[in-house]
C-alpha cells in the first residue's frame, strides 16, 4: 500500500514539474511547422491526373520548338499516339494473342512520346551550348576594351557569333 501510494505521489509530482516547465507557445510552434511540412509533402506527390500528363505534353512541345515547322498540339499529338496504338494493335493480332497485340500497341503508342522526348533533349542542348558560346564571345569582346557601351557591343555580336 505505502509503494502505491509513494508511486502515485512521484508520478503526480513529474507530471507537475512537467507542466510548470512547459511552453505552449513552443508547442503550438512545432505543430504549425509540422502542418506546414505534411501540406508541402502532399503538394509534392505527383498527381496522377490526366491535366497534369497534358500539361506536361504541352511543355515537351513548348521547349520542343517544334510548332516553328508544323501546327503540333496536344491533341495532335494524343491522335499520333492512337493512331500508332491501332496500327500496332490491328497489326499483330492477326498473328498474336489478344494481350500481345495490346502490349505491342501500347509500345509503339509510346513511339511519338519518345522522339518528342528526344527532340526537346537535343534543342535544349543546342540552345544550352550556343547560349554558352554567346556569353563568353560577349564577356571577351568586353573585356578586350573594343567597346564601352553594352548596346553598341550586342550590336556588333552577332557578326562575331556568325565565325563559330
Amino acid at each position: 500500500m505505502v509503494w502505491q501510494i509513494s508511486i502515485g505521489f512521484l508520478i503526480f509530482l513529474g507530471s507537475f514539474l512537467l507542466i510548470l516547465n512547459l511552453n505552449s507557445a513552443h508547442i503550438l510552434q512545432q505543430i504549425r511547422l509540422l502542418k506546414r511540412r505534411v501540406k508541402r509533402r502532399k503538394n509534392m506527390v505527383p498527381s496522377l491526373a490526366l491535366s497534369s500528363k497534358l500539361n506536361y505534353v504541352e511543355r515537351l512541345i513548348q521547349r520542343s520548338n517544334i510548332r516553328v515547322f508544323l501546327p503540333y498540339s496536344v491533341g495532335g499529338h494524343l491522335f499520333i499516339c492512337l493512331l500508332f496504338f491501332l496500327l500496332g494493335f490491328l497489326s499483330i493480332s492477326h498473328y498474336m494473342n489478344i494481350i500481345v497485340a495490346i502490349i505491342f500497341g501500347i509500345g509503339l503508342s509510346i513511339l511519338p512520346f519518345l522522339i518528342l522526348r528526344i527532340i526537346t533533349d537535343v534543342i535544349s542542348y543546342r540552345i544550352k551550348r550556343m547560349a554558352v558560346d554567346f556569353l563568353i564571345i560577349f564577356k571577351n569582346f568586353l573585356i578586350a576594351g573594343k567597346v564601352t557601351d553594352i548596346f553598341e557591343a550586342f550590336k556588333k555580336l552577332p557578326d562575331m557569333c556568325q565565325n563559330l
